[in-house]
């Protein structure tokens, strides 16, 4: 069973590494701060029976030793927005440890858990998210992370060089994904019948999500004006118009992330009493 004063304890450490000036968590995307806990998370990782290391993009895996079998993955990130929640990423890759822990000698399927950690899922400093996962998943290229700096001028390229030394783990080579199992609708994962729509007062939406491959997104509400995102290739950020919508952003950051020859189909639907539109 979860252990749940190993779980809030972990998320404490987690939170004490460095706060920001609001008293948020503060864990930058490559950063020393992130590179501490992936450290943390690898030595808690070992404690469960895994083997640590860093897969070239700088994501953290955590692997059974000797294990060339079927594996269950779980785990989220570890680095935070400026002034970041106690929660966002941390939960995430604590309960993926819980799992770890929990099916340790396997599944009765013959499957063997496993811990992955994103390295820079959070990174406004270089003006794009999910750079670990991206360049993981191939819809980021190494070259991209010449092209995007941080307001000192630092390439995503050489503050990821400095974070693996930091974090000084063995590289390995990331496990070959599968996504056989992956549903093929979003009815099987959420519900979106709730009369005052999605948790934290997001707006209800319908959407479908087809194919092998599911990147579950949440409705978004219109972005403020002169909102900048990084674009996929690394090409310079560009400014999101005020009538942006969910689908755009979604569209612009994530549909590429389905396989060739599938599709993925997003409806959004806002309503205009909580948006004011």
């Amino acid at each position: 069973m979860p252990d749940g004063a190993r779980i809030a304890a972990r998320i404490a450490a987690l939170w004490e590494i460095a706060h920001g000036p609001g008293g948020g968590a503060d864990r930058p995307a490559f950063s020393p701060t992130e590179a501490k806990a992936m450290r943390i998370v690898a030595g808690w990782a070992e404690s469960a029976g895994l083997e640590p290391g860093l897969d070239r993009h700088g994501n953290l895996w955590a692997l059974p030793p000797g294990w060339d079998g079927p594996l269950v993955t779980s785990g989220s990130h570890v680095d935070t927005v400026p002034d970041g929640g106690r929660y966002d990423g941390a939960l995430g890759t604590v309960l993926g440890l819980e799992l770890a822990d929990e099916l340790r000698a396997g599944t009765p399927g013959g499957t063997r858990p496993a811990l992955l950690i994103c390295a820079a899922e959070e990174a406004p400093r270089f003006g794009a998210g999910t750079i670990g996962s991206r360049c993981l998943a191939g819809t980021l290229t190494e070259g991209a992370l010449d092209e995007l700096h941080d307001a000192a001028g630092i390439s995503a390229a050489e503050a990821r060089a400095d974070y693996r030394a930091l974090v000084d783990l063995p590289e390995l080579e990331a496990p070959e994904a599968s996504t056989e199992a992956a549903p093929e609708s979003s009815d099987e994962l959420v519900s979106l019948d709730e009369p005052d729509g999605l948790p934290g007062g997001d707006a209800p939406a319908d959407f479908e999500i087809t194919g092998g491959f599911s990147q579950v997104a949440t409705p978004a509400e219109p972005a403020k004006p002169g909102l900048e995102i990084g674009s996929l290739d690394g090409s310079p950020d560009e400014r999101v118009p005020l009538d942006t919508t969910g689908q755009d952003l979604f569209d612009r950051n994530y549909k590429d992330l389905s396989p060739p020859g599938e599709d993925i189909a997003i409806d959004l639907e806002v309503d205009p009493e909580k948006t004011g539109k």
